[in-house]
């Protein structure tokens, strides 16, 4: 049942960034550009020349209902991050007072149900859709504190690791699937085509949150479904028994060098994340004269012919050991900082060009390496003294400490992890 449990989880999670990523893309198709790029006076920029067989940028435009500039559109898509800032400590202490498993799902729930609202609020207000990207963040905010909460009480200390990975990895396989998933939705679905991604994304939501309570549960003693003999070695296996307190060392975790560390590169992973997650559909198709709606359907029909894509080899490479950074500090219980990357501004009031977006990109790694290399100097993976329980009885304080580390893959591996008392298999 842990594993059913797990794929459940890494099944929400899927979902929790597909509603996220989703208008990343969509924005392309809602934002009439042709009217948007006519109220400026530079050129479009031509560092990166359209290709043969593609048409002009000018041709390209596209007339979608929205007259919203850069700066707007800056706002569209951080307004989900002001409210997801919000609820992430305060998630941890809601699921130890409620229940991890009603929060996690509940937390779900709520977005899918603003999710299948998006498009009639957008097209009804500017600012009411603004008030509803970020009451999703709120929602969603809670998501990963009672994730860890239920990976804690529900994973034996030797699996813990890997069922962490697990449940997180649906993170990155909701991005992966959903940005072009929605791309051919924008072109080909109905009611005008980009509304058709919220609405398959916020039924899909939905249909999770009734299969989620009708199996889940906050612990396996709970569980109506778990067969006596897992439920006696998941419990025996912890590492912690739930339900004792002790209070949490505010001033010690404040002033520890490791948790700083821990939360300079946290936010510095997180700068460049976020920015690629909100902003690459618009870079490749207004930069890089990418058309994604149209040609996302082709590049999934033409996959295994690899010599068309040989020219975009060295990005590949590039993009798949930036997504290594994230493994070797994923799984600290001391990550302290949410994610800042609303703080980031939108690009620009003026159309996109390369130039700017070099600036981006070298700011970015800058950060990166920046973080990188103090982490290397000053960080490290050694429970802190404070860490240790007083007492023979561990209280839960998993889901206080981590609850606001939700980068993809990230997951809630325990500083303990070590070998279990029993070598027992479910």
């Amino acid at each position: 049942m842990r594993y059913v449990m797990c794929f459940m989880i890494s099944l929400g999670v899927f979902l929790v960034y597909s509603m996220r990523v989703n208008l990343s893309v969509t924005i392309i198709a809602m934002v009439n550009t042709t009217a948007t790029d006519a109220n400026s006076t530079d050129m479009v920029n031509m560092a990166c020349p359209v290709s043969s067989n593609q048409t002009s940028p000018d041709d390209s435009k596209k007339t979608g209902e929205f007259l919203w500039d850069q700066v707007t559109q800056g706002y569209v898509l951080n307004a989900f991050f002001y409210g997801y800032i919000i609820t992430q400590i305060p998630g941890g202490w809601v699921s130890e007072v409620i229940s991890p498993a009603w929060i996690f799902g509940g937390g779900i729930g709520i977005t899918a149900v603003l999710t299948l609202f998006t498009a009639v609020v957008a097209r009804a207000s500017l600012p009411a859709f603004l008030v509803l990207r970020a009451l999703e963040g709120l929602s969603e905010g809670v998501t990963y504190p009672s994730m860890y909460a239920l990976i804690a009480r529900w994973s034996p200390v030797r699996e813990r690791s890997f069922l962490a990975t697990v449940c997180t990895l649906g993170s990155l396989l909701g991005t992966i699937v959903t940005l072009p998933v929605a791309a051919v939705l924008c072109e080909h679905g109905f009611d005008g085509g980009w509304p058709s991604v919220f609405y398959l994304s916020g039924l899909l939501g939905f249909v999770w949150v009734v299969a989620w309570f009708l199996l889940s549960s906050a612990t396996p003693e709970q569980n109506r479904l778990i067969s006596a003999e897992e439920r006696k070695y998941i419990v025996e296996s912890r590492d912690c028994k739930f339900g004792a307190y002790r209070s949490v060392p505010w001033i010690e975790i404040l002033l520890s060098q490791p948790v700083w560390m821990c939360a300079l590169i946290k936010f510095c992973s997180a700068w460049s994340f976020y920015t690629l997650l909100t902003e690459l559909p618009s870079y490749l198709e207004n930069v890089l004269h990418f058309e994604i709606q149209k040609e996302s359907l082709e590049q999934w029909n033409t996959i295994f012919y690899v010599s068309a894509g040989i020219n975009l080899f060295g990005g590949v490479v590039f993009l798949i050991f930036g997504t290594a950074k994230v493994q070797p500090w994923a799984h600290p219980q001391t990550e302290v900082v949410p994610d800042m990357d609303p703080l980031i501004p939108s690009i620009n009031d003026d159309p996109e060009s390369l130039e700017q977006w070099n600036t981006i990109f070298y700011v970015s790694a800058g950060i990166n390496l920046f973080g990188g290399v103090v982490f290397l100097i000053f960080g490290t993976a050694k429970v802190q003294p404070w860490a240790h329980p007083q007492t023979e009885v561990v209280p839960d304080m998993d889901p206080l400490i981590p609850s606001i580390n939700d980068d993809p893959v990230h997951g809630a591996a325990s500083p303990n992890d070590g070998a279990s008392s029993s070598d027992k298999r479910a």
